[in-house]
């Protein structure tokens, strides 16, 4: 909202006015995959696409390191050691289908959140954000997988 106040000396006038509306559609992630791998580093694989016309920009997709249900304690926790540009931009498809395009991001899950074990209750939420002014984000969940940082313990037998 805008006031325009007078002291009865002048009359505030305006100009000129413009309104900017904005359609978006929000863009889709979907097929999010995680599962751990023998060296504990946690591989995700995710599909996103942006269905409205590309004018000005291209759609991108952005990986936040967002993850479910990791730990007891919040519902949601950061992810911290993606691979390098894993959060980077993605061009992805803008015209209504699917490119068949699968991103992958690894993380380093052991330098996050050490010691835990999670047996088959993990899950990643990915996000795509086109950068629009509105509806920017659509995500999707991996399916639950385990996830275990626990240093091994025990004694080696030698024999």
């Amino acid at each position: 909202m805008v006031a325009f106040t007078s002291d009865g000396r002048n009359t505030p006038t305006v100009s000129s006015l413009s309104l900017q509306f904005v359609i978006n559609i929000a863009p889709e992630v979907r097929n999010v995959t995680a599962s751990q791998n023998a060296d504990g580093t946690v591989t995700i694989n995710y599909e996103a696409r942006d269905v409205d016309t590309a004018t000005v920009r291209r759609p991108t997709a952005t990986i936040l390191r967002r993850c479910f249900n990791i730990g007891m304690a919040a519902p949601d926790q950061t992810m911290t050691t993606l691979a390098a540009h894993d959060t980077d931009h993605k061009a992805v498809a803008h015209d209504g289908s699917w490119n068949n395009i699968t991103y992958t991001a690894t993380w380093t899950p052991s330098a996050d959140f050490p010691g835990r074990l999670m047996n088959n209750t993990a899950k990643v939420r990915v996000t795509a954000n086109d950068g629009e002014g509105a509806n920017p984000t659509g995500s999707a969940e991996s399916a639950t997988y385990s996830l275990d940082t626990q240093v091994p313990t025990g004694e080696l037998d030698q024999r």
